[in-house]
């Protein structure tokens, strides 16, 4: 679990990762940053709808937030996609949705250095 962990913090975006019963399973450093907030703590562990939430929030109306819900409680053959949100401070972020394998489902935001300048922004904006 460590190795993975020291992956998910060295790749190049912010990434969460949800269970089939869309429990937060694990999010790196780089999303627990953009979306501070959210718990992959077992004692209290955040769900989709507490992360759908906080999305909703901080970003300008969309359907993907509902339509991830919807997505990661699916038990059939699923397709990932690609959509752009615009976040609070009107940066234009692309979201990637990827199935993995058992059930769980990864939400990605590319590049630590946009997700650190939209973070710098919404801490000082």
């Amino acid at each position: 679990m460590e190795l993975h962990r020291e992956l998910f913090n060295n790749l190049d975006g912010a990434i969460a990762i949800f269970s089939i019963s869309g429990e937060l399973y694990h999010q790196n450093e780089a999303h627990a940053h953009l979306w501070d907030g959210l718990s992959t703590d077992p004692e209290n562990r955040s769900t989709i709808q507490d992360a759908s939430k906080l999305w909703q929030l901080r970003s300008k109306p969309t359907g993907l937030w509902g339509e991830r819900r919807d997505f990661i409680n699916q038990i059939n053959e699923r397709e990932g996609w690609r959509e752009d949100i615009i976040y609070e401070n009107e940066q234009r972020i692309s979201v990637q949705i990827v199935p993995l394998m058992g059930q769980h489902t990864a939400v990605f935001l590319p590049t630590k250095a946009l997700v650190r300048q939209i973070s710098n922004c919404h801490l000082l904006c």
